[in-house]
């Protein structure tokens, strides 16, 4: 029996399964082809961040071992179905899966032309995705199959890069809105072909171009990249008994990452939702995970005890991390209303409750309310071994609400007090200079730089290297 079973070994699933893993949960993790999703058609992504540029497989890789390392369980099947009671059964082609929780991190695949050659060309000049591939277009020519707003929306911003752009469209009209069409026409670099049909690419392992057939003619385009937009399919039909879908076969469910049934949580590109990059989908693992605990912790009649309070924490962390402060700012506040008779008021984890919570006031615009909550954390803080690094951090942010609160003239001298403080913070006599105050260094410098602290940014930059070099 596990406590969570995830459908699904793309982003979405890894990371709700590192996400449970990390709170102490069982996790299997069923996946039925290659783990890591559509991002391993990639050879190069650029767009996510903490790398300058790391290949579809590799981040794929890497999220794998860090689940294995959490000590998550794999299962290559494939889920056919899912049934609910008490505890939830996957059903896959290999055998039967007992868990507590379900979360399906299915994804979607791109629809594709179903062409010869076509799947050793995706990553060789067969791409899905402009924001994650065009830059390595710039300056070259391109194509785009497609006509509706997500086709119109990749050539758009190909345009503002590749020196052509032509836009492939079976029918006789653009399908996308009017909008992004008389934005289309505008642009000098961009060819629209309707009512062609594209018959074969050319190229064995890199693509060299598409045959097209319009108007009874056949004729061969030289391209450099091609960009195919004709839909996702989503792959939640298996799950459609305990997870309502929509009109298109995405899972109907909100930025909770919850569906109808208890205990089936969704997570992804599988999801109804606008934007779906490897962030978001990150972003929805974490969710779902987060939802479970709290889930669980309510289940077991834990809503007054610590681990409760740890569990609301982790869960608005999650939303903050993705800016939903709204939705972290209550649980936040929960987690203190709980954990307040617990522990003695200058703990540290009081300290850190009050800095997220003024995080999220401030990005409600709620400046009074997270000015004193700055305060509180601070003095928290101040009163705990080397705090002084922390209270340096939540100084600077609060150098930032004043600039959001009044503008950068009018807050001029309130930033100068924030900046004097921090600095003073993090030149506490007797502060370690190990990896953490390196950290801590390294997010404090860019702030000193962007405010004209520029000798104060240098010392801190000098430091973090001298500790890196002899660490």
């Amino acid at each position: 029996m596990y406590d969570i079973a995830v459908v699904g070994g793309g982003p979405a699933g890894l990371t709700a399964a590192l996400y449970a893993l990390r709170a102490g949960k069982k996790v299997l993790i069923i996946e039925k082809a290659a783990f890591g999703g559509q991002i391993t058609f990639s050879p190069k992504v650029e767009n996510i961040p903490g790398f300058t540029e790391i290949s579809g497989n590799e981040f794929a890789e890497k999220m794998v071992d860090q689940v294995l390392a959490q000590g998550g369980e794999f299962e290559v099947s494939e889920a056919t179905a899912i049934k609910d009671g008490k505890t939830k059964t996957v059903i896959t082609d290999s055998g039967e899966f007992e868990a507590k929780a379900v979360v399906i991190a299915a994804g979607a695949r791109h629809r594709l032309l179903g062409l010869e050659n076509e799947h050793n060309l995706i990553g060789n000049g067969i791409s899905f995705c402009a924001v994650c591939d065009g830059a390595f277009f710039a300056g070259k020519t391109v194509g785009v199959v497609g006509g509706g707003n997500s086709a119109l929306q990749e050539a758009l911003l190909l345009a503002e890069t590749s020196r052509k752009v032509m836009v492939f469209q079976n029918l006789d009209r653009l399908t996308g809105e009017q909008k992004l069409i008389d934005r289309l026409d505008k642009k000098s670099n961009v060819e629209v072909l309707l009512g062609c049909e594209v018959l074969a690419y050319t190229g064995v392992d890199e693509l060299q171009g598409v045959v097209v057939r319009r108007d009874g003619e056949t004729r061969e385009y030289k391209l450099d990249g091609l960009f195919l937009a004709v839909g996702l399919v989503p792959q939640n039909a298996p799950f459609a008994d305990v997870a309502a879908l929509d009109d298109r076969g995405y899972i109907a469910a909100g930025e909770d990452c919850v569906t109808a049934t208890p205990g089936v949580f969704v997570a992804g590109d599988c999801r109804n939702k606008q934007i779906r990059q490897v962030t978001t989908a990150c972003a929805d693992g974490a969710v779902a995970a987060a939802q479970r605990t709290l889930q669980l912790g309510r289940e077991l009649g834990m809503e007054d005890s610590e681990a409760y309070a740890t569990a609301l924490i982790n869960a608005g962390t999650v939303y903050k991390a993705v800016s939903r402060s709204e939705e972290a700012l209550p649980l936040f506040e929960k987690a203190a209303e709980i954990i307040k008779p617990k522990i003695p008021p200058t703990h540290a984890k009081m300290g850190g409750l009050y800095n997220n919570m003024a995080l999220c006031l401030a990005d409600l615009g709620q400046y009074a309310r997270a000015e004193e909550a700055f305060y509180k954390a601070i003095d928290i803080m101040l009163n705990n071994k080397y705090g002084e690094l922390e209270a340096a951090i939540s100084m600077l942010n609060l150098a930032s609400m004043y600039e959001k609160q009044y503008g950068l003239e009018r807050a001029a001298e309130k930033i100068e007090n924030c900046l004097a403080s921090a600095e003073k913070y993090l030149k506490t006599p007797g502060i370690p200079k190990n990896g953490y105050y390196a950290f801590v260094c390294d997010k404090c410098a860019p702030v000193f730089d962007y405010y004209g602290w520029f000798a104060l940014a240098d010392d801190l930059k000098r430091e973090v290297k001298e500790i890196h070099e002899r660490y």
